[in-house]
């Protein structure tokens, strides 16, 4: 039995919830994943569980109890520190792989080969050096001169063995708490980390995972790639899943190549419209 598992805490952005309907539908239908999915979430709305729970499991958790008083955390930090914290509300024991993925994530085809092997730590590669400021803010003057010949890790998808998960998350964790308020801390946390291989990890497979937000998607998008994730710009980020959820729904080939600065149509502006 596999495990994968989305959070979607601290936002008051409906688009957010809107996109974790699509991914998980997406990864019963396109994804073939018949395991568990858990959402874990701080707003289990009617609506969003209305949609989900026939695909999904709903974990709400009390935001102020995973968080020390006074810690003054965005938001956006709360949800990149509740997905470290998932072992100590959740039993990963019980499943041979967890992987994890943002909701901003859609599978166009079969994932279930990414869960195959894993016996380390699985990440997702962008196609920047890890040198970029993105991925490098905790790595030294030294560790960036080795980063440079490495690519840069995307935060958004990783798996590991459910056993071993755990040890992952709490040193990744370690780094995230002892260099807070960094840009985009917990993805430089995690470059660092396997930089210094603080625990074992390999990429996944090259192409399994494509960028459509970023630029030059249409370059690094190949037959084989399995999740898109849509990470970057908001503006363009829920558009772009949109229209790719759209196309899967009506069997269309998907769109890869996009203007540089174009942003939502007028016409797709009540994206909560469709829902599985």
């Amino acid at each position: 039995m596999n495990l994968i598992y989305l959070v979607a805490v601290g936002t008051a952005d409906p688009r957010f919830y809107d996109s974790v309907r699509w991914c998980v539908h997406s990864l019963r239908r396109w994804g073939n994943f018949t395991d568990d999915i858990l959402v874990i979430t701080d707003n289990a709305a009617p609506d969003l569980l209305a949609d989900i729970t026939p695909h999904a499991k709903v974990l709400e958790v009390d935001m102020d109890a995973l968080f020390e008083s006074g810690h003054q955390r965005s938001n956006y930090d709360k949800f990149q520190v509740t997905r470290l914290l998932i072992h100590e509300f959740v039993d990963l024991s019980f499943y041979q792989t967890v992987m994890y993925m943002d909701a901003d994530i859609l599978a166009i085809r079969d994932i279930n080969s990414l869960f195959l092997g894993v016996d380390e730590f699985r990440y997702s590669r962008e196609f920047q050096p890890m040198s970029a400021p993105m991925f490098s803010d905790l790595l030294t003057h030294e560790e960036l001169s080795e980063a440079k010949w490495c690519r840069a890790i995307n935060s958004g998808v990783y798996a590991a063995p459910g056993s071993y998960l755990p040890e992952c998350l709490d040193n990744w964790k370690r780094l995230l708490e002892e260099n807070p308020g960094g840009h985009c801390y917990d993805q430089p946390a995690l470059n660092a980390a396997v930089l210094r291989k603080m625990f074992r990890a390999k990429p996944f497979s090259t192409f399994s995972v494509g960028y459509p937000a970023l630029a030059y998607f249409n370059e690094h998008f190949r037959p084989q790639t399995q999740l898109l994730h849509y990470c970057g710009n908001r503006r363009k980020k829920f558009a772009r899943m949109y229209r790719h959820y759209q196309a899967l729904l009506e069997d269309k080939p998907l769109q890869t190549h996009f203007e540089l600065n174009e942003d939502m149509d007028p016409a797709q502006q009540d994206i909560g419209a469709q829902r599985p």
